[in-house]
């Protein structure tokens, strides 16, 4: 992902990752430049649809302007983060738990 994810950029996010939630999912936020509400439900959502399969979004490389997001709305915690994709492939790969910040 990059740019910014909004309410106008959300739906088609969600759209385009639709097929994707079988197994877990990774994105490489490192681009992202600006995140809204708008993105931040859709990601929330992403989850939540991933969290009823028993898998996770798994947010890596995290970039501060997206950091700054969920922690000032306290929502950091119901994501996992991981510092690198590789890392967070891996994680989703062997099917292991993901923690925050980890």
């Amino acid at each position: 992902m990059s740019g910014e994810v909004d309410r106008c950029s959300a739906p088609e996010l969600v759209q385009q990752l639709d097929g994707m939630l079988a197994a877990g999912l990774v994105l490489d936020v490192s681009g992202v430049e600006f995140l809204d509400i708008g993105g931040l439900r859709a990601l929330l959502a992403l989850d939540g649809r991933l969290r009823r399969t028993g898998h996770r979004l798994v947010l890596a490389a995290v970039p501060w302007p997206v950091r700054l997001l969920l922690d000032h709305v306290d929502l950091r915690d119901p994501f996992s983060t991981s510092p690198t994709v590789e890392q967070a492939i891996a994680r989703v790969s062997a099917g292991g738990s993901c923690h925050s910040g980890a």
